[in-house]
């Protein structure tokens, strides 16, 4: 008789997040005999595409509500679809999955796995909202069975301030990249050359230091194009506003795309992926461009300043300094062909040693093995 297949949960904060970070994971799960159950906000979009293929729990959880009785509901909510469901072991994702799904483990005794995927906007705001998410986290996880973090900055900061000290922990290499799909040569100048920020857009991701830094080099260089790509995160109190927004990409060198779900296109077709980002956890669209052979400048901050290795396979400038920003921009425009096929080369040589997808699926199922007993 085949062995009934165990139920494992995988909890996310968005269905935008499941569909591009999550699925691989999924199928991996999938693949050794498991039931995977999703469980996410619906949206009108992927939560379709994702229904085709498994079975999905609609979760109550606002990103960026601070309002108790929320909250509270979110929680229980949650609480109820473990009950409901009985899993034999939780993924969790995403700061409000991993503090109220990691407590509600710890209450039913189910096995758990917190992925740390960043610290979030509470970590470089005021004081309160520090003190207030350090003594959830130490609270959440002091039950959790293994914890997986995506920079040595983030596993610092959690043994530093006592939130981790018995369980398993360990870096993992971000949520990985799939080497077959990010996969181009080095491709041919475009004849204005492309330089391109993919994320949300809000101050937090750099995105006003981004604008700023594309408008002083678009008066030196006219051959120059800026894109932005990314969804207004309205649940974010850091968002960008509509109204900057439009004012902004009225200049004639600076171009705004909507989400789309094609990211490998738009990097195809670009000469500079630009992440000046305040602090990451480890950035996939890095990943994804430096497996594509595509030249990167991020921030060095925690995250980007691991998987970014300066004038080796890319360019790394000061958080939070347009003006520094600027600079990189215009070095890497001036840098010769052959330099820059070079950092593209070593980009993809660093991301195909240490950050193939698989590598992470493998971390996985290893941990969901010992964990499920499944020997």
């Amino acid at each position: 008789m085949p062995k009934a297949r165990k139920k494992i949960l995988i909890i996310n904060n968005s269905a935008w997040g499941i569909f591009n970070f999550r699925l691989n994971l999924a199928n991996s799960i999938l693949n050794n005999n498991h039931e995977v159950i999703f469980c996410f906000p619906f949206d009108n979009k992927y939560t379709i595409e994702i229904k085709k293929k498994y079975k999905c729990r609609n979760v109550f959880l606002r990103r960026g509500s601070k309002n108790i009785f929320s909250e509270i509901l979110s929680f229980l909510n949650l609480l109820y679809i473990f009950i409901i469901e009985r899993p034999i072991l939780v993924c969790l994702f995403t700061i409000k999955p991993n503090l109220y799904g990691s407590l509600i483990c710890r209450l039913l005794r189910v096995s758990n796995i917190v992925n740390i995927t960043g610290l979030g906007t509470s970590f470089l705001g005021s004081s309160f909202d520090k003190k207030f998410i350090i003594m959830l986290y130490r609270f959440s996880l002091k039950k959790t069975d293994s914890v997986f973090f995506q920079n040595q900055t983030d596993l610092n900061l959690f043994v530093k301030y006592r939130i981790i000290c018995n369980q398993d922990y360990q870096i993992i290499p971000g949520s990985g990249v799939d080497l077959k799909k990010f996969n181009s040569n080095f491709k041919i100048p475009n004849k204005k050359y492309k330089f391109l920020f993919i994320g949300r857009l809000l101050k937090d991701k750099g995105v006003f230091e981004y604008l700023e830094a594309s408008k002083m080099l678009s008066n030196k260089f006219k051959n120059i194009e800026f894109h932005l790509i990314g969804p207004l995160d309205y649940e974010n109190r850091s968002s960008i506003s509509k109204t900057t927004l439009k004012s902004i990409t009225m200049h004639s060198q600076i171009f705004y795309h909507k989400q789309t779900d094609d990211i490998k296109k738009f990097i195809e077709i670009s000469d500079c992926i630009v992440l000046p980002s305040y602090r990451e956890g480890m950035p996939r669209v890095i990943l994804e461009a430096f497996a594509m052979k595509t030249n990167v400048i991020a921030s060095n901050c925690a995250g980007c300043n691991e998987i970014v290795d300066d004038r080796a396979n890319g360019l790394l400038c000061k958080p939070k300094s347009a003006l520094d920003l600027y600079k990189k921009m215009n070095d890497m425009y001036l840098l010769s062909k052959k330099v820059k096929l070079k950092m593209a080369v070593n980009g993809r040589l660093k991301v195909t040693r240490f950050y193939n997808d698989k590598i992470v699926s493998k971390i996985y199922l290893d941990h969901i093995k010992n964990l499920t007993n499944d020997r």
